[in-house]
């Protein structure tokens, strides 16, 4: 068992390919768990006020604006966004890009996706597209 997670751990150093998959992964099995399991208001509906959220075709408008302004940016080549929500509160967006594989990039893709949803840094996950 020990001997497998070593090698796992080795891959995964290795193969960028193969740790952008996993980390792209993480990232969607968080937060599914996330919006599935109701975040950190886990406790029953009773006594709350209905969340008012975003129509999925505004959050559609949202995402395509986004790729589109994010493909501008230098090196950037042809961009993907996936913006999760709660109620009208952005959580975090995924942002995968041609050119991700340079950090430059990487980092103006970051800040970018976050200045235009009002959110931090660390709720931006920027990957490299295959």
């Amino acid at each position: 068992m020990k001997e497998t997670a070593l090698r796992l751990f080795a891959r995964l150093r290795d193969d960028r390919k193969f740790e952008a998959l996993a980390y792209a992964l993480l990232a969607a099995i968080a937060a599914a768990a996330f919006l599935l399991g109701g975040g950190s208001n886990c406790g029953g509906n009773a006594g709350k006020v209905k969340e008012e959220s975003i129509p999925v075709s505004s959050v559609t408008q949202l995402e395509s604006r986004l790729e589109s302004i994010l493909s501008e940016i230098e090196g950037a080549g042809k961009v993907r966004v996936m913006i999760a929500f709660s109620g009208e509160d952005v959580l975090g967006a995924i942002v995968v890009a041609e050119g991700a594989r340079e950090v430059g990039v990487r980092m103006e893709l970051e800040r970018a996706a976050a200045t235009a949803l009002g959110t931090e840094l660390a709720a931006v996950n920027v990957f490299a597209m295959e």
